[in-house]
């Protein structure tokens, strides 16, 4: 009876992520729960977990996240963070016109800057796709 009353010592922290043993095994849970509402089966490995299709999913962000958190909003925040990595990213066409506008940012060159699909000196194209834009990489 004496063991079992006896005091603990703190629970050693998890070390690939910013919480206690305990709390990393319950991130674990329901990080595995919250992939299987959406449809998925995941391995957790550590600081991330892989999916049947071969993605990672890192969890340093969302343990970071919970530990700021009362554990009554973890399940929450799991989910949403969850949903947001598995649903796709909206496209140019999902956006509504003020959404697109609040993002445009106007960039002014000068007169001398060379024009669009120019490289500059000293450049290497960054894709070799022909149906891209071509983009280019300046070496220092």
């Amino acid at each position: 009876i004496v063991g079992m009353l006896r005091r603990r010592g703190p629970m050693r922290p998890e070390p690939d992520l910013p919480l206690s043993t305990f709390q990393a095994r319950r991130l674990y849970r329901l990080v595995a729960e919250a992939f299987g509402e959406a449809g998925l089966v995941v391995e957790v490995l550590g600081d991330h977990v892989v999916d049947e299709r071969g993605r990672a999913h890192g969890l340093r962000d969302l343990a970071a996240a919970c530990a700021t958190e009362p554990p009554a909003a973890w399940p929450q925040v799991v989910r949403r963070h969850v949903r947001a990595a598995v649903s796709p990213a909206p496209t140019l066409a999902d956006l509504d016109d003020a959404t697109l506008e609040a993002s445009c940012v106007l960039r002014l060159l000068p007169a001398a800057a060379p024009p669009t699909g120019t490289p500059p000196p000293n450049a290497s194209p960054t894709t070799s796709s022909p149906s891209s834009r071509s983009t280019w990489a300046t070496r220092r």
